[in-house]
């Protein structure tokens, strides 16, 4: 992966951000079918790994509160990134999004004796 420690101080919060987009946020959005659902323990580790990156982008401390930076960067979290692609592929879908609104009809079973 990409050594964002290392070249940070040679460009721009700009080119930093194409950088991510490029190297870390593409491959997110490409495999969210692989890690969406995936056990607890590997998603906290590529969450980790994701807030190193952005920590390291920012100049912060690994101590340093997550959420903010994200706001200061103006990206999206890991499970924001799920649910914004849930949510294209769930309107991309039109039967689906159709099925999902129409109204149940009750199941009746009949059993003939």
């Amino acid at each position: 992966m990409l050594d964002f420690y290392r070249i940070r101080q040679y460009l721009s919060d700009s080119a930093l951000k194409s950088l991510y987009f490029s190297f870390v946020y593409s491959h997110l959005q490409f495999a969210v079918g692989a890690w969406g659902g995936v056990g607890i323990t590997t998603l906290d580790q590529l969450n980790v790994l994701h807030n190193k990156i952005i920590r390291a982008m920012t100049y912060s401390s690994f101590r340093t509160k997550i959420t903010p930076l994200y706001k200061k960067l103006n990206l999206l979290k890991l499970d924001d990134i799920y649910s914004l692609e849930l949510g294209i592929a769930d309107l991309s879908n039109p039967s689906t999004e159709r099925d999902r609104l129409r109204p149940s009809t009750p199941c009746v079973t009949v059993l003939i004796i």
